[in-house]
């Protein structure tokens, strides 16, 4: 991360987050400052999908319990899904956002100071790598 981006590609990302609904939850009315941002590219091709940017919040912020975009990586398509993650965090004060370049947000990973409740309906990690998301 910290790589340049363009300014028209730093206005698409603000305008994308701007419009994310599970974003604007997340935050709950907390402002944040942009730490560090970069290109997100593909892995093996390295071609552009958007930006990632880590966010420090003005202050600690608790969530509801609910589905909030969570990204895993799949080698084999060089690409990623985005699935829904439901959980309640607390004492979150860091957040990086992926913002995919045509699909917007698509992944809100809160940061490890965060305290986690996992909610019900998360088969879907049981079968994921250690390691792949």
């Amino acid at each position: 991360m910290n790589g340049q981006l363009e300014a028209t590609v730093r206005a698409q990302a603000d305008r994308h987050m701007a419009a994310s609904a599970p974003l604007n939850a997340m935050l709950a009315g907390a402002d944040y400052e942009i730490v560090r941002e970069g290109p997100w590219n593909r892995k093996r091709s390295r071609a552009a999908i958007g930006v990632v940017r880590e966010l420090k919040l003005s202050r600690p912020v608790d969530t509801a319990m609910r589905k909030w975009p969570a990204l895993i990586w799949d080698d084999s398509g060089d690409t990623y899904l985005s699935r829904g993650f439901n959980a309640s965090y607390s004492d979150m004060s860091t957040l990086v956002v992926y913002i995919d370049a045509s699909r917007g947000v698509v992944a809100l990973t809160p940061g490890p100071e965060a305290k986690v409740v996992v909610g019900p309906g998360n088969e879907w990690t049981k079968s994921l790598k250690k390691g792949s998301h």
